[in-house]
């Protein structure tokens, strides 16, 4: 377990895309330099740009405190399955590229940045809590799009002020629940082509669905049924990023 005070590995980062030089730091299993590995729990309340970037032995992670997660946090970790963000209010650009989890839970989530979590082919539903102000381009781009999953449930609980026109980009078929009413927010589907979209969603304090309006069909749907699947492949790590400003 890392610590607040020992959280300061991540300054020894000098050059975007090193590994962090662990040679001072005694912690736990992370010792003499070892490359973090494993189910990692950090206690810090701001993960720095770059602090884990490359770390692909890193297999879990657990962020009980943390309120921001900088740029390319855990861009080049591919290997996540098990991801903690209960507190987490800004994700910054590419922090999570990747992912291999199902269930994606953002429940603290008021800033989600360019491509923060493009590339979890594997995830097939997505949380976003009340609080969401902002979704930047390609946020969750070629979601679902691996051929083990069928479709994806996002579940958007509060109304946010923006959200850019491409977060879904290439992303399969799937719902989208909103709690607010068609038009109110610009730009929809926002590159969910072949989602479709149920406007004026109730939930309850735990984010299930209570109701909704008659949903608003795919753009794509007509289609739907004959998708080709050859598109459906996996992506992999080489893939290229949405890359920040």
């Amino acid at each position: 377990m890392l610590d607040n005070e020992l959280f300061t590995l991540a300054l020894l980062k000098k050059n975007k895309g090193s590994k962090a030089d662990l040679n001072s730091y005694l912690i736990d299993d992370l010792a003499s330099g070892v490359e973090p590995s494993g189910n990692i729990v950090i206690n810090s309340t701001n993960i720095i740009s770059y602090a884990f970037h490359s770390c692909s032995n890193i297999t879990g992670v657990s962020l009980p405190n943390a309120v921001t997660v900088g740029q390319q946090a855990f861009n080049g970790v591919n290997n996540i399955s098990r991801l903690n963000v209960p507190k987490v209010e800004t994700f910054g650009a590419n922090a999570f590229p990747f992912l291999k989890v199902a269930s994606i839970n953002l429940p603290s989530a008021v800033t989600i940045g360019m491509g923060s979590l493009q590339n979890c082919t594997s995830s097939n539903e997505i949380l976003i809590g009340r609080n969401i102000e902002t979704i930047e381009s390609n946020a969750f781009r070629n979601l679902g799009t691996a051929t083990s999953v069928q479709s994806f449930t996002v579940r958007i609980l509060g109304t946010p002020n923006s959200i850019a026109s491409n977060i879904f980009n290439s992303a399969k078929q799937g719902d989208i629940y909103v709690p607010w009413a068609e038009g109110e927010v610009a730009d929809a589907p926002w590159g969910a082509s072949n989602a479709t979209i149920h406007y004026n969603t109730v939930f309850d304090e735990e984010g299930n669905i209570i109701s909704s309006s008659s949903p608003t069909l795919p753009l794509n749907s007509s289609l739907n049924d004959t998708l080709d699947t050859s598109l459906e492949n996996e992506s992999t790590p080489t893939e290229e990023l949405e890359s920040e400003e």
